[in-house]
C-alpha cells in the first residue's frame, strides 16, 4: 500500500510511477503513469495495511508491478508483493521520508529496491528476493537493496536473500542496518556480499555506518535453499569512515579470498564488535587497510578450511595492492578464536606486513580458544565455560514492527504481520470515566492499530490521537452528555474498525483537580525553570498560575503530572501553584514554589565534588562557581558513588572496592548540616554507584563492576544495616543504579540486559532484550516509556522501550572519530544525561573532547537527532589525582536541578543549555570546576533557611516530564 493514499488498482502488468507534480496525467510506453497533484499524493492499490501479519501464503499481499518514487515526500508503502519481468521492482529516487514495509518484493529482472540519492529511507520487515543474475555479469543489476548516495538509510528486520549482493550502499551517510536475515549472496565476483559498503563513482566514501544484530547465511545446500551462494565476503566495508558492525552472527561461505567481516580498502575507524562467527570459510575477520580499528570481544570458530586460502581466524595484513593506503593503528582485545588449517592445525591470529602499530590484549587464540569455543564439533557445540551455546539467532533477528513471513522465518518472540486490520480490536480504555467537558486524557489499549487511526467516542471525534505502537493509543475525550456510557470506536486507515461497548461513561459530577507536588519547588527570580506538578484529574488543555502569572509550555503530561516552565517571580517570594481545568475547576498548593535570585538570596544551589579523601562544595549562583569549602572525609579507598536525601539531610557515599582486585567496600553516611561523618558500615561484598529512595529509607547497593555477582543489595538507610537482595536480578557484575517511582534500575557492567525490580517488593518485573553491548551509564524519561543506554566501546547510545523490552533506536554519535591511541576508554560515551523538561539528551565524547546534544522532544516513537556538538574547554582521559583506583578520566554528565547547567565529570566544565531563554541559543561551556577535571563523582544539593531542601538521590539526571 503506498499511503498517502488516492485510490486505484493495478496489477503486476503495470508500472507505478510516483513524481513531482506536472499538469497532465497520461500513459507512456505501455506504462500507466500517475502525476499526482502534490508531494504527498500517491496511489492505493486497493490493500490492507499491517503492522501485525500473519503467515506469509496467507497474507493476501496485492500484486503490483514495477513501483518508481519520484521527488516524493512521506509515502508509505506496504502490504504490497511487488514483481518486475525486466527492471527494478522498486526505484525510489531523489525522495525523503519514505517508508517501505510488511511486503514481499521479488522475482525481479533488476534490483529489487533501488535508491538514488534521498534522505531518510526506511525498509522495514520485507522478504526480499530478486532470484534474477543478470547475463552481463557484475555489478549491481541485481542487489537486494541497491543504495547510491543516500542519507539516513535504515534496513531493519527484513529478509533479503538470492540477490548479486543482498545490500550494496555507495557513498550513503548515517546507514543503518540492524536485525535482518541476510541469506545466500550469488554474485559474481567482485559482488557476492550480504552487506557491502564502497564509494561511489564520484569518490564519496560511506560514513557513520552501523550494521548490528543480523544474521548472515551462506549455504551451497540446495535441499534447504532455493539457489546456492556464490560469496565473497559475507560483511564487508570498503572506502569508508565511521564503520560498526556489532553483535551480528555470521556463519557459511567458501571462497579462497574472502573474510566473514572484513575492513578492506580505506576502510577507517571501524569497530569490529561482539560478532560471533561460525565457518565462514578461509577467513573470519580481517583488516586489510585503514586507520583506527578495532577488533574487540569476538568469538571466532572456523573448521571449514579453503584450499588454496589463508585460514586464519582474524589477521591483519596490508596486501600489496594497498600499498600506499594508510594503515593503522589497530587493537585487536578480548577475542577468541581459531580456524582449523587442512593439515590439522589451528590458527587463531596472523599479522601479515603494514597496518602498524598492533596492540594485542586479552585474547583466547588457535587450540586454547577451541577447547573453550567447543565441546564437540557440532554447531551448536557450547561456547564458553558459562554455557552459551553457538547456535543462530532467530529469524529475522530484531523485526522493527511485526516479524516479516518468509520460507524462512522462524521468529517466535515478536508477531507475524498481518496484512489488512485482521485482528483489530480495542479492549480497554483507562481511565473509564470523565467530565462531559471533555479534555480527559485516556490510554485506548487493544490490538492492530495503524499509524493514522481515528476515535470515536461515540459518535464524537476525540483530539490529539497518537498511535503509540500497534497496541496502544492516546487521545483527548470529547464533550459528552452526563449519565451516558458510549462506544468507543478505533477506525484504520484501511477503512477497516474495531469497537468496545460502552466503554467510556460521561460523569454527572466534576471531578476536581488536586495539586500534591512541584518538583523543583524553587527557582531563579528571572523564570524560565522547568517545573513538574503532580496530582490528580488535570485535564488537556488546563492552565497553570504560579501566584498570579501564568506558567508556559504548558503540557499536560498525564491525568496526574503536569509540566511547565515558570515565570518570572519576585526574589524571596513564595508563591501558590494553581492548575484551572478547562471545565472551571481549580486546585492550589499554597506556597508551593519559591523564587531566589542568583545572589541566592533564599535557596542556594551548590555541586558536591568527591575526590577519593575530599569533598568539595562549589556555590552554582555566583559567577565563576566560586569554592566555598572542602573538607577532608574518610574515603580514600575510593569514592564509587555519591547520592543524598532531603528528609534527613544526609549524604551516602559508596566507599571502598569495586570487587575483584580491588576488594570490598562500604558505605558512608554524612551530616550535610553538621558536616561529620553519622556511621560507616563495610561489606563482605563489594559495592558500586548505588541510588537511594527518596523517602530516605532504602538505599540500594550495587555488588560492584569487577565482581563475579548479579547482586544488588537492598540497605536500611538508618543505620547501612543490610535486609535483602534484589530477586530475579540477571544484571552482572552490579554497576549503576537509578531509583525513580518505586522502580529500582540495574545496570550490569558485564550484561547486555536492562533490568528493573519493584521496591514493594525487590523483585525484577522487567526485562530488556539483549543490547549491542555491555551496559553502561543510563537514564530513564520520567514516564518510564524509554530509557537511554550508553554502552561499552560505543560512541552513542542505544533506546530501549520500557514496556516492551526492545531496541528502540541504536543511535551512533555522527561526524567523528572513534579511534583512540591514548588512554583508551572501555566506552567513550561514560556520561549521558536528560533534561528536566526531556527535552534533549546530552551524550559524552571522551575520545574528541566533546558534549553531543540530541533533540528527544519528538517523543519515544521518534529517533533521537543530533543537533549540537559542543566542544570542551578541557578534555578527558587523564589520569585523575587523590585517585584511590579506576582513575582513567572517562567521564560523568548530569544536569542541574532547573535544567541550566550540565556538570561534566573529569573535564570540570560547566556547559549553560540556556533554558531561562527557550534554548534561543546552542549550549556553550562557561565555567569551570577545578577539583570535577579530577572526579566524574559529583552532586547537586541545595540549601534554604539552613535546610537541604533538593538533592540528588541517583547520580544520574532523569526527565521530570516530557515536553
Amino acid at each position: 500500500m503506498l499511503e498517502p493514499r488516492n485510490p486505484m488498482k493495478t496489477t503486476s502488468a503495470a508500472k507505478v510511477v510516483l513524481e513531482q507534480p506536472t499538469k497532465d496525467t497520461h500513459s507512456q510506453g505501455g506504462w500507466a503513469r500517475w502525476k499526482p497533484g502534490g508531494l504527498r499524493t500517491a496511489l492505493l492499490l486497493a490493500l490492507v495495511s499491517c503492522f501485525c501479519c500473519a503467515p506469509l501464503f496467507a497474507q493476501s499481499l496485492s500484486p503490483s508491478g514495477p513501483i518508481v518514487i519520484n521527488g516524493q515526500n512521506g509515502t508509505v508503502i506496504h502490504g504490497l508483493k511487488i514483481t518486475s519481468a525486466s527492471g527494478d521492482c522498486l526505484q525510489i529516487v531523489n525522495s525523503t521520508n519514505i517508508t517501505v514495509e510488511n511486503s514481499e518484493i521479488g522475482p525481479c529482472g533488476g534490483n529489487a529496491v533501488k535508491i538514488s540519492g534521498g534522505d531518510g529511507i526506511n525498509i522495514f520487515d520485507n522478504y526480499i528476493h530478486p532470484e534474477t543474475l543478470n547475463a552481463a555479469g557484475c555489478c549491481d543489476h541485481n542487489d537486494g537493496i541497491f543504495a547510491l548516495g543516500t542519507s539516513n538509510l535504515t534496513v531493519q528486520g527484513n529478509v533479503i536473500a538470492y540477490s548479486e549482493s543482498n545490500i550494496e550502499v555507495k557513498g550513503g551517510n548515517r546507514v543503518s542496518v540492524i536485525g535482518n536475515f541476510l541469506l545466500n549472496p550469488r554474485g559474481p565476483f567482485p559482488r557476492g556480499q550480504n552487506f557491502q559498503c564502497w564509494k561511489d563513482a564520484s569518490g564519496n566514501v560511506c560514513t557513520n555506518v552501523t550494521v548490528e544484530d543480523n544474521y548472515a547465511l551462506s549455504s551451497m545446500d540446495t535441499t534447504k535453499y532455493l539457489y546456492p551462494e556464490n560469496q565473497e565476503d559475507s560483511i564487508s566495508f570498503g572506502p569508508s569512515n565511521g564503520i560498526i558492525a556489532r553483535n551480528n552472527y555470521i556463519t557459511g561461505g567458501h571462497s579462497s579470498s574472502g573474510c566473514g567481516l572484513i575492513a578492506d580498502k580505506l576502510a577507517n575507524s571501524a569497530q569490529f564488535l561482539s560478532n560471533r562467527l561460525l565457518d565462514t570459510g578461509q577467513c573470519g575477520i580481517g583488516i586489510t587497510d585503514g586507520t583506527n580499528q578495532l577488533v574487540d570481544s569476538n568469538e571466532v570458530l572456523n573448521r571449514t578450511p579453503v584450499t588454496g586460502g589463508g585460514n586464519t581466524a582474524i589477521y591483519v595484513w596490508q596486501p600489496k595492492g594497498h600499498a600506499g593506503d594508510p594503515c593503522g593503528p589497530v587493537t585487536v582485545s578480548n577475542n577468541m578464536a581459531t580456524e582449523y588449517k587442512p593439515s590439522g592445525t589451528q590458527s587463531g591470529f596472523w599479522k601479515g606486513a603494514g597496518c602498524d602499530p598492533l596492540t594485542l590484549t586479552n585474547n583466547v587464540f588457535g587450540q586454547p580458544a577451541d577447547a573453550m569455543l567447543t565441546s564437540t564439533t557440532q554447531a551448536s557445540a557450547a561456547l564458553s565455560s558459562v554455557g552459551a551455546v553457538l547456535a543462530p539467532p532467530s529469524i529475522p533477528p530484531q523485526p522493527k514492527n511485526c516479524a516479516v513471513p518468509s520460507p524462512y522465518s522462524n521468529q517466535t518472540v515478536w508477531s507475524a504481520c498481518r496484512n489488512g486490520s485482521a485482528g483489530l480490536a480495542v479492549t480497554a480504555v483507562s481511565p473509564n470515566s470523565g467530565a462531559t467537558a471533555g479534555g480527559t486524557p485516556v490510554l485506548i489499549s487493544g490490538s492492530n492499530f495503524q499509524n493514522g487511526a481515528t476515535v470515536l467516542f461515540g459518535n464524537s471525534d476525540a483530539s490529539n490521537v497518537t498511535v503509540t505502537s500497534s497496541g496502544g493509543i492516546t487521545a483527548i475525550t470529547p464533550a459528552g452528555v452526563a449519565g451516558a456510557s458510549v462506544n468507543v470506536t478505533v477506525r484504520n486507515t484501511d477503512g477497516t474498525s474495531a469497537t468496545l461497548p460502552s466503554a467510556y461513561s460521561y460523569t454527572a459530577t466534576t471531578t476536581s483537580p488536586t495539586v500534591n507536588g512541584v518538583r523543583p519547588n524553587t527557582g531563579l527570580a528571572i523564570g524560565g525553570t522547568a517545573v513538574t506538578i503532580s496530582g490528580s484529574n488535570f485535564r488537556s488543555g488546563a492552565t497553570v498560575l504560579f501566584g498570579g502569572a501564568n506558567a508556559s509550555s504548558v503540557n499536560v503530561v498525564s491525568s496526574s503530572s503536569i509540566t511547565v516552565m515558570s515565570p518570572a517571580g519576585s526574589a524571596g517570594s513564595n508563591v501558590n501553584v494553581t492548575v484551572h481545568n478547562t471545565d472551571g475547576t481549580t486546585a492550589t498548593m499554597d506556597s508551593a514554589y519559591s523564587y531566589t535570585t542568583i545572589g541566592g538570596a533564599q535557596t542556594s544551589h551548590y555541586e558536591y565534588v568527591f575526590t577519593d579523601g575530599t569533598l568539595y562544595v562549589y556555590d552554582l549562583d555566583t559567577a565563576g562557581f566560586p569554592l566555598v569549602k572542602s573538607k577532608n572525609i574518610p574515603t580514600t579507598s575510593g569514592t564509587r558513588g555519591a547520592v543524598a536525601c532531603t528528609g534527613n539531610s544526609t549524604l551516602y557515599l559508596a566507599i571502598g572496592g569495586d570487587g575483584g582486585a580491588y576488594g570490598n567496600g562500604g558505605l558512608l553516611a554524612y551530616d550535610l548540616l553538621g558536616d561529620a561523618v553519622l556511621w560507616t558500615q563495610n561489606y563482605s561484598h563489594a559495592i558500586d554507584s548505588h541510588a537511594i529512595t527518596p523517602d530516605c529509607t532504602l538505599v540500594y547497593m550495587p555488588g560492584g563492576e569487577l565482581a563475579n555477582t548479579d547482586a544488588w543489595y537492598v540497605i536500611d538507610a538508618r543505620n547501612g544495616n543490610e535486609i535483602g537482595t534484589i530477586s530475579g536480578s540477571q544484571a552482572s557484575h552490579p554497576h549503576n543504579t537509578v531509583v525513580y517511582n518505586g522502580h529500582v534500575y540495574l545496570g550490569g557492567r558485564q550484561s547486555t540486559l536492562f533490568q528493573s525490580a519493584n521496591v514493594s517488593d525487590n523483585t525484577v518485573y522487567f526485562t530488556s532484550s539483549h543490547g549491542a553491548n555491555t551496559i553502561r551509564p543510563f537514564t530513564i524519561n520520567a514516564e518510564e516509556t524509554a530509557a537511554y543506554i550508553t554502552e561499552t566501546n560505543f560512541l552513542g547510545f542505544e533506546q530501549v522501550n520500557l514496556k516492551t523490552g526492545a531496541i528502540s533506536f541504536s543511535v551512533p554519535v555522527s561526524g567523528f572519530s572513534t579511534g583512540c591511541s591514548r588512554n583508551c576508554p572501555s566506552t567513550p560515551s561514560h556520561g549521558i544525561s536528560m533534561s528536566p523538561d526531556e527535552r534533549w539528551l546530552y551524550v559524552l565524547d571522551s575520545i574528541n573532547g566533546y558534549v553531543h546534544v540530541f533533540d528527544i522532544s519528538g517523543g519515544v516513537n521518534v529517533r533521537p537527532a543530533q543537533k549540537y556538538d559542543v566542544k570542551l574547554n578541557h578534555t578527558l582521559l587523564s589520569t585523575e589525582s587523590s585517585c584511590a583506583y579506576d582513575c582513567l578520566g572517562d567521564g560523568w554528565l548530569h544536569h542541574s536541578f532547573d535544567g541550566r547547567y550540565v556538570f561534566v565529570g573529569d573535564s570540570g566544565d560547566v556547559i549553560a543549555t540556556d533554558v531561562q531563554n527557550g534554548y534561543a541559543n546552542p549550549p556553550a561551556v562557561v565555567g569551570f570546576l577545578p577539583q570535577m577535571k579530577n572526579s566524574r563523582k559529583e552532586i547537586e544539593i541545595d540549601f534554604q533557611n539552613g535546610s537541604v531542601v533538593a538533592a540528588m538521590t541517583n547520580r544520574s539526571s532523569i526527565g521530570t516530564g516530557a515536553k
